[in-house]
């Protein structure tokens, strides 16, 4: 193999290495949420602008109506009205916001 050859195959394995790495560190981050207040068992949760109603283990503590507002920066903010049965524990995504979710609040009526 000439040192022309040798070359360009170390730099073709130098490149396809860094890809291989950029590609490995953009794929490991996991975004976790960030739960908003909890009511009977059921509560908002938020990403960076994204967000869903949720309940946890259990289900709902009470058949009734579960309101979430999700925050929004500088857009108004989102809304999620469901009715749910006690035990019931579905996750519904809110609509996302353009720049930020910033809270997720949860009401029960």
């Amino acid at each position: 193999m000439g040192s022309a050859n040798r070359i360009s195959f170390v730099a073709k394995v130098a490149v396809t290495a860094t890809f291989a790495a950029g590609a490995a560190f953009a794929v490991a981050p996991t975004a976790s949420a960030t739960d908003g207040n909890k009511v009977f068992n059921c509560l908002g949760q938020y990403f960076k602008t994204s967000w869903q109603q949720t309940c946890g283990s259990g289900g709902a503590g009470k058949t009734g109506t579960y309101h979430s507002i999700g925050t929004c920066t500088l857009e108004t903010d989102n809304s999620i009205t469901l009715t749910r049965r006690q035990g019931e524990n579905y996750t519904y995504a809110g609509e996302d916001c353009t720049f930020n979710v910033s809270s997720v609040v949860t009401e029960y009526y």
